[in-house]
């Protein structure tokens, strides 16, 4: 195993944008059993090319964690402001005793967004997501950093462990009516405590 080098990727890099494409089609939930992805993490669809490029352009950064000359993973962080601007739909509920500073950072948006870190299914259980977290959390531009798991239509056992390890904790609910061609998905939204 060659050591792990982890950076922020380049609109320009066309070749690494392509091979995150490739890693995270590997992790969509329709292609794997329920079983699985549940135990391995998942995503809810592969992004396109042109998805890649306008999160780059407007949205957020990149980080990629390579191995040699391949990447082995990824993350994506944007604002808060941004994930509320391109998610109209997605409902925000608190069931959980919230500081209410806290709910209102939420609310306006005023957080960090931790989009997604995936790494690929040969190099789980190597630290490359926690390096990946580490190295995006010295981004956060806000007090107040995001995530949000899968938890219907299929629990996503293995990123909620990944985030109660790093010390997130389920604050709240998010609820899309529709995502990604799943009907009703609700994510735990989890943060920092």
């Amino acid at each position: 195993m060659s050591k792990i080098s982890i950076s922020w990727l380049s609109l320009s890099d066309k070749q690494a944008l392509q091979e995150v494409i490739e890693l995270q089609s590997r992790l969509v939930l329709r292609s794997r059993s329920v079983e699985d992805a549940e135990k391995m993490g998942f995503l809810l669809s592969c992004p396109t090319y042109e998805f890649l490029q306008e999160f780059l352009l407007s949205r957020g950064k990149i980080a990629i964690a390579k191995e040699g000359k391949c990447v082995v993973g990824s993350a994506l962080l944007e604002t808060g402001e941004t994930f509320l601007a391109n998610y109209k739909s997605t409902q925000l509920s608190f069931p959980h005793l919230l500081p209410a500073a806290k709910e209102q950072f939420i609310k306006t948006g005023a957080f960090d967004y931790i989009h997604e870190i995936c790494v690929g299914i040969d190099s789980l259980q190597r630290g490359i997501g926690s390096q990946l977290y580490y190295f995006i959390a010295k981004e956060f531009k806000y007090p107040l950093a995001v995530a949000a798991i899968v938890e219907q239509p299929t629990r996503n056992i293995a990123s909620l462990a990944f985030f109660n390890k790093l010390g997130y904790k389920k604050c709240g609910e998010f609820y899309t009516p529709d995502l990604k061609g799943y009907s009703g998905v609700t994510s735990a939204m989890m943060t920092l405590e």
